[in-house]
């Protein structure tokens, strides 16, 4: 599995790494000024009443994120890049830190997600770890990160760009790491090994990561693959193996949830081209997310905090 992710060879000079509990207060530091950047950078109109005021509102602002900036940059180049541009191994220490980090980029208090790019090289940091890959379920959480930092990813750029080399790079990436999850999710020795969390990190990477073909470069065969992930995530929900070894994980959200995804694939006029055989058989799951709404509307909502 390691041989998935590349190596990034930089050195840093003579830097030291700092101790976990300093790591970690660093990286708290810097998604709380990043998240403070963007407050900043939303000013409202009606924070003002003229235009006069509305200028120098921007002013101070403006130079507020410069000095916010500055530290943000102190904290990567003395703190985090020593420590993920490095070629050493990680101890399990830092990875856990590491691994907070990620979460507090992907959802953060704020419920918006943090530098999306930092997310995105952090995580594939970790997922070339000796010591995060023997623990399986840290594995598990991490392959899940990562495939909804490369979603999140694709997002980013295909709003900007019309250059297909540049989320094709996190299509890749994401999907390596969703053959990872599935790989881990079907060996069912594995899956009896694993925790709770680390049993739900994987199911919600196979409901999930067919996401990552939503993209304006698709092919009639990235339409047959996501719609087969789908369905196979269905299919779990309805296996007695993974059902009765993981009676806390919300099923029931789990297939409405992967029924939702599915219908999406013909949104927008079906955008994406799905046959008429694939729209078929998209209704007839969709009859089963209306009568289960029918029956009661509030078991589509999510009931359980369990991220989407």
């Amino acid at each position: 599995m390691i041989e998935y992710f590349r190596r990034i060879n930089v050195t840093f000079g003579e830097a030291t790494m700092k101790n976990p509990t300093e790591i970690k207060e660093e990286l708290n530091k810097y998604a709380d000024l990043v998240g403070s950047i963007r407050i900043l950078s939303a000013v409202s109109i009606s924070a003002a009443n003229d235009a006069a005021s509305y200028s120098r509102k921007l002013t101070q602002d403006y130079e507020k994120i410069g000095r916010l900036g500055e530290r943000c940059r102190e904290i990567l180049r003395e703190t985090l890049f020593p420590i993920i541009r490095s070629d050493s191994d990680l101890s399990m220490e830092v990875i856990d830190v590491l691994q907070d980090f990620c979460d507090l980029l992907l959802d953060p208090p704020s419920g918006e997600e943090l530098d999306l790019f930092l997310l995105f090289e952090v995580s594939e940091r970790l997922l070339r770890e000796p010591l995060l890959i023997q623990d399986k379920n840290k594995y598990a959480k991490q392959l899940n990160i990562h495939i909804s930092s490369c979603y999140s990813n694709i997002n980013r750029v295909s709003r900007v760009t019309i250059d297909k080399d540049i989320p094709d790079h996190y299509i890749k990436d994401g999907l390596r790491a969703a053959k990872i999850a599935c790989d881990m999710l079907y060996d069912r020795e594995l899956y009896l090994s694993l925790s709770d969390d680390g049993k739900s990190h994987l199911l919600r990477a196979a409901r999930f990561y067919s996401a990552i073909y939503d993209t304006f470069y698709f092919t009639d065969e990235d339409n047959v693959l996501r719609f087969q992930a789908l369905k196979d995530s269905i299919k779990l929900s309805e296996d007695p193996f993974y059902t009765d070894n993981t009676p806390n994980y919300n099923w029931v959200l789990h297939k409405l949830r992967s029924i939702e995804h599915m219908g999406q694939l013909t949104e927008r006029g079906n955008r994406w081209g799905m046959t008429l055989d694939c729209c078929k058989e998209i209704c007839s799951y969709l009859n089963v997310l209306k009568e289960a709404h029918d029956s009661d509307p509030e078991i589509v909502k999510d009931p359980s905090g369990i991220p989407l």
